[in-house]
């Protein structure tokens, strides 16, 4: 059986001015159909940290979360308003739905929220540390599960790294535009996934460009139309798209980008069960700021 090698992944993520919104999408030249859109959709419960065990692990397994808390909203339930209003928008014309209420059955992404940095999941997760995943290169991690650590200073900020460490659950890499959501940095000029063919920044798959939004599509398929289930109220039943393999994707080695200011990152060798030659990144968002005002700011 073939085995497949576990490595750390270290990017990095920044802070920047806010873009201006994206509008409708249609498939682009040559992109594959997608799942059906009738099939089911994604889903993605989101856990906000409440200082109980967290409802289901990966690369902070066996670690007690810190109970989130938010200094931008008038209280964590505004704070976590204000968050999803940008996933809303971000993820609108895609086939997954968010919930709060953890499904009763089914398959589903899990997203662990916290607010003031990863230390509490591994010592080497600075304030620089956004968050982190696991991702392949071959297949969505069904019932994956990623963590967005820096989520207290910032609802844009914290949209983006959920969706990020989201979306590497479902294979997507970094890229190397500021405006996409999958960049390098988390770059508040970024507004959702780029329905652009960008390059790929230090790819670990052998990929040389990614259009962030198609590959979300291609792989959970498109809206099919009508209201959304209420991500506050609602309970729903976990479901994964039906295109859950992508293959002919060549295999590639583990990386580690620069660490701000030209600190190289280190490797960590693993190894995987199943032999399912699965690279499984620990793609960690790096913010590099100061905090003013309740804010990252760049630098």
């Amino acid at each position: 059986m073939l085995r497949a090698f576990l490595r750390s992944l270290v990017a990095i993520a920044l802070t920047a001015a806010p873009a201006v919104a994206g509008g409708s999408h249609e498939p682009g030249p040559g992109a594959s159909p997608g799942p059906s859109p009738t099939a089911g959709p994604a889903v993605v419960y989101i856990w906000y940290a409440d200082g109980s065990p967290a409802p289901s692990e990966s690369a902070c397994a066996g670690k007690l979360p810190p109970a989130y808390s938010c200094t931008f909203g008038v209280d964590i339930d505004d704070c976590k308003h204000q968050v999803q209003a940008y996933l809303d928008d971000w993820y609108a014309d895609l086939n997954v739905v968010f919930t709060y209420n953890k499904p009763t059955s089914g398959q589903f992404f899990t997203v662990i929220v916290t607010a003031l940095g990863g230390d509490w999941c591994n010592p080497g997760y600075d304030q620089r540390v956004g968050g982190v995943a696991p991702i392949s290169c071959e297949r969505i991690l069904d019932d994956g599960t990623c963590y967005a650590f820096q989520c207290g200073h910032d609802s844009k900020t914290c949209a983006t790294i959920i969706s990020q460490e989201q979306a590497h659950l479902v294979g997507l890499e970094h890229t190397s535009s500021p405006t996409d959501a999958m960049y390098v940095y988390v770059s508040s000029t970024s507004d959702g996934f780029e329905d652009k063919e960008n390059p790929v920044a230090n790819s670990v798959c052998n990929r040389i460009t990614q259009n962030s939004f198609q590959a979300m599509r291609d792989r959970l398929g498109l809206w099919p139309g009508g209201m959304k289930p209420d991500p506050f109220l609602d309970t729903v039943k976990g479901t994964l798209p039906a295109v859950a393999v992508y293959p002919g994707e060549l295999q590639g080695s583990a990386y580690g980008c620069a660490i701000a200011g030209g600190d190289s990152a280190g490797l960590n060798d693993g190894s995987s069960d199943g032999g399912r030659f699965l690279v499984a990144i620990v793609a960690l968002a790096l913010l590099s700021g100061r905090r003013r005002a309740g804010r990252f700011d760049a630098r």
